[in-house]
């Protein structure tokens, strides 16, 4: 296919861009992933010592029909830790980093069906996927430094994508395919909320209301601390104001898809979205740790800039 709509879809979805830009998103993606696992990695194995009527399975853990033992999980979570390490280096991105997202979304989904749902780890693995789908280890890895070193490191090279220029349409299809999905989380956020009993009722504000009402009570008696003062100066702001930021974040989620169609308009969007994370953590006292930390909003940007010119090209 050829012409004016081919040519807005290739600048769209197959933008050349250099091989750092999705590099320095595995570095960023893959560090966080790593830092999760290391903080939550032996709370995640307590979880699994649970009753096991508990055991409620979703996604890929529903392939079994009872829990793992306890010790098979624990080292699953191991490994996966391991796995994420060598995503970060870089090694064997081809065969390895495709293994380490399928078992991360394992260990995910297998805390999910204890009941503890965490949904911001839902697009952290959703970025993860698209960078160890695609060549993110062409630069700033273990994979570009042995491709150098020459001939003696040829039997290794399946483990590695085929070269490409330092500039290419797969790297830009690589930070495509994550903002893609980053884009279409928010939009079914906001699809989720339209089409429930509220309808576009819910920017009304009431639903919000309630919802920190709940969050106050259960922060008084669940709770040492009791509600936040943030909380409840937020429930003290009513209707009027509270339906306005409702209106906005509604908006924001239904037309996150539009932040593709240019970057300006990508960059617009990760900064108003990074405010409204930053609302309800103030508003609500409920964080979205991955949102808020910024890494999920790098896909819309050119990490590379941020390097010394001279370090642009290397790795």
């Amino acid at each position: 296919m050829s012409g004016p709509v081919s040519g807005l879809l290739d600048r769209i979805w197959f933008p050349p861009v250099p091989a750092a830009r999705p590099a320095l998103l595995r570095l960023a993606v893959g560090t966080y992933a790593v830092w999760l696992m290391y903080t939550n990695g032996v709370a995640w194995t307590k979880d699994s010592r649970q009753a096991a009527e508990r055991f409620q399975p979703v996604g890929l853990p529903a392939l079994f029909s009872a829990p793992l033992e306890p010790a098979v999980f624990d080292l699953v979570v191991a490994g996966t830790f391991v796995g994420l390490v060598v995503f970060v280096l870089g090694f064997g991105h081809r065969v390895l980093a495709p293994l380490t997202a399928l078992a991360f979304c394992f260990v995910l989904a297998y805390r999910t069906s204890w009941g503890k749902v965490y949904h911001s780890d839902n697009l952290l693995w959703l970025q993860l996927f698209a960078l160890a789908v695609t060549p993110s280890a062409d630069a700033w890895s273990l994979d570009a430094w042995l491709a150098r070193r020459g001939p003696g490191w040829r039997p290794l090279s399946w483990l590695r994508w085929p070269q490409a220029p330092r500039v290419d349409w797969r790297y830009g299809w690589s930070v495509q395919l994550a903002a893609t999905l980053t884009a279409a989380t928010y939009f079914l956020a906001g699809l989720a909320k339209v089409t429930g009993e509220l309808g576009f009722g819910w920017a009304t504000g009431q639903n919000l209301l309630a919802q920190i009402g709940k969050n106050a009570i259960q922060a008084e008696f669940l709770t040492v601390e009791g509600p936040t003062d943030t909380v409840l100066w937020a429930w003290q702001l009513g209707l009027p104001v509270l339906g306005g930021l409702a209106w906005g974040s509604l908006l924001l989620e239904l037309l996150a898809p539009v932040a593709l169609l240019h970057r300006w308009l990508g960059r617009a969007f990760a900064v108003a979205t990074w405010c409204l994370h930053a609302g309800i953590h103030v508003l609500m006292d409920i964080t979205f740790w991955f949102p808020m930390s910024g890494f999920a909003f790098l896909v819309f940007f050119p990490l590379e800039r941020l390097l010394p010119r001279s370090l642009r090209d290397e790795d």
